[in-house]
């Protein structure tokens, strides 16, 4: 399943968030079979609607935006969210 992504230089300009750098996960790759450094994990929340939502995200200079995975999108099937995303 596809992680969520955000960006290493968001995170510098956070203090309140820490980054775990004992992340087991050190590169994956992109779908273009690029390589994408992983400098660790994060626990943070993103606002989408007014709601707070906890979110762990994998952190790396090698993406430009958060990018929100399939793990993320699965997870919020609980509060009941609807993407209406083009066929």
């Amino acid at each position: 399943m596809t992680r969520t992504f955000i960006q290493a230089q968001w995170l510098r300009h956070c203090s309140k968030y820490s980054v775990d750098s004992d992340c087991q996960i050190r590169f994956t790759h992109a779908a273009n079979d690029t390589e994408i450094e992983i400098s660790g994990e994060v626990a943070l929340s993103l606002m989408l609607s007014g709601r707070r939502i906890r979110t762990q995200a994998l952190v790396s200079p090698d993406v430009g935006e958060i990018m929100l995975g399939a793990d993320w999108l699965v997870g919020q099937r609980k509060v009941h969210m609807i993407w209406d995303a083009p066929h």
